[in-house]
């Protein structure tokens, strides 16, 4: 056996490692009953401790430093360099820290799900106290050089920093007033079509539907209901997708169907089993796993084509339960512009507002500008003066979203950039595949996926974000793609 398979072979041990606390921590968030939480705790701690030793044991960097030296051909060299990196960067933390930190992720996780249940703030917030300082210090030990946030961000995205965020943000901001005050001039309201209350084993059944007809393949994977919809990989061949649905509302589960779908999709499409446990095989950052989600989720799954022809299936599907209006009022009604106060139900346009608030938000935590005492307050003063709403209860509010119960701060602007992205590639797939538009229409996605998978899914960890991105466009991704689709969507509508 040479080096490479030596290497080789401790990618996959980690990697089963690795998959097998990906297994724990679905059922954690699915299956498993709440009094099992505290031992389920000290499961995935003991395994992630076990999984960060190994990676980051002497002879793991001596074995990939021998490697770089050595005749290998392109694809191993990337393979090779991309672990060393990663184990650089997991170096970074010692195993008793990378136990630590996950024993309070999973606490502050069942803190956040008990919070929800009474409608409780404090109950996740002194749970999260102890999380937030973990994660300063995380920042510390990592290192950074304008911002410790920037530590948090490369996580995410390699080299994504505040100096370029700020800057796209206040950009991207000024765009979406623009914007929304031409749309709010001569958009009618038909949003009650989407408060219809269909029993949630209808909506399921259809969501299922919808899945099939992106080509999810249930073979190598499921969809389940969770407190927040996630995606998760467990194997090659073993994508799990969750979504959650609501009595009075259908777009829950569409949209969070569709969105976690979009992730699904790139997850079978990665050559997992070429590249068992190495980076070829994984995606290429989060930002581009983002893009992947709202693709599908928006620049596919709100477009006029597309529910042309799901909607007489939808009314079908939801029998008497269904809305009497025609699909024009329909896509009225879901492109309706408004503020409110829940990010996963928010319109496309404002829907970054919430992003951006988050941003601020954690940027402050993580230079300490702001402590877990103030957070909930400021919260709500960040709702009042952005959005002109008040939060009326903390799971309207802070207790909404799941990420930071899993310690994941630095997440959220992924969403943003991920959506930028997705404007710029459904612009880009339009030119290269002439009309493509009647294929969505048709629900046939085969074009659609063969394109994804040609210029994004075979390239695993090939590129990094902005590089595989300007190799696909010619360009560097701009955030006026994003406000140009949805004016000619609106066009579309009230001309």
């Amino acid at each position: 056996m040479n080096l490479y398979d030596d290497y080789h072979k401790l990618m996959k041990e980690i990697y089963f490692l690795d998959s097998t606390i990906a297994n724990l921590q679905w059922d954690q968030e699915v299956m498993m009953p709440t009094e099992a939480s505290a031992f389920r705790s000290k499961q995935i701690a003991y395994l992630s401790s076990l999984s960060h030793q190994k990676f980051t044991s002497k002879s793991t960097g001596l074995l990939l430093e021998k490697l770089l030296g050595k005749d290998l051909t392109n694809e191993q060299q990337i393979n090779v360099e991309r672990s060393l990196y990663d184990y650089q960067i997991a170096s970074q933390l010692s195993a008793s820290f990378v136990e630590k930190r996950s024993e309070l992720i999973s606490a502050s996780y069942s803190a956040w799900v008990n919070a929800r249940a009474n409608q409780d703030a404090n109950i996740f917030l002194n749970a999260f106290e102890p999380l937030l300082d973990m994660k300063r210090e995380e920042a510390e030990l990592r290192g950074y050089q304008d911002h410790p946030y920037d530590a948090m961000l490369n996580l995410y995205d390699k080299g994504l920093r505040v100096k370029t965020l700020d800057p796209l943000f206040q950009t991207l901001d000024k765009e979406l007033q623009v914007l929304i005050s031409e749309c709010e001039e001569r958009q009618e309201d038909y949003r009650h079509i989407l408060k219809a209350e269909v029993p949630q084993n209808t909506q399921w059944e259809f969501s299922l539907d919808i899945l099939r007809k992106m080509k999810f393949d249930f073979n190598r994977g499921r969809q389940d209901i969770s407190q927040h919809p996630f995606t998760i990989s467990l194997s090659p061949h073993d994508i799990r997708l969750t979504t959650h649905s609501s009595e009075k509302h259908i777009s829950p589960i569409i949209w969070g169907s569709i969105h976690e779908g979009g992730h699904a999709l790139y997850e079978q499409g990665l050559p997992k089993s070429e590249y068992e446990g190495l980076p070829l095989g994984q995606a290429a950052s989060l930002s581009i796993h983002e893009s992947q989600a709202r693709f599908w989720e928006v620049q596919i799954g709100k477009s006029i084509p597309f529910w042309n022809h799901l909607y007489p299936k939808l009314k079908q599907a939801y029998g008497s339960y269904a809305p009497k209006e025609d699909v024009r009022s329909f896509l009225k009604a879901m492109h309706f512009l408004s503020p409110n106060l829940i990010r996963t139900e928010a319109d496309e346009l404002h829907y970054h507002r919430h992003i951006i608030i988050r941003y601020d938000i954690e940027k402050k935590l993580l230079e300490n500008q702001l402590q877990v005492d103030d957070l909930e307050a400021y919260w709500n003063q960040q709702y009042l003066d952005k959005m002109g709403l008040k939060v009326s209860s903390p799971n309207q509010g802070i207790l909404q979203d799941v990420h930071w119960a899993h310690g994941g701060l630095g997440y959220f602007p992924t969403y943003t950039l991920g959506s930028i992205y997705a404007a710029e590639l459904f612009a880009k797939m339009k030119k290269d595949l002439t009309r493509i538009e009647e294929d969505i229409a048709a629900m046939d996605f085969s074009r659609v996926l063969e394109w994804l998978n040609t210029k994004i899914f075979r390239h695993g960890r090939k590129y990094e974000s902005l590089e595989l991105m300007e190799n696909i466009l010619g360009h560097q991704p701009v955030s006026s793609k994003l406000t140009d689709i949805y004016r000619q969507k609106m066009d579309v509508l009230y001309k």
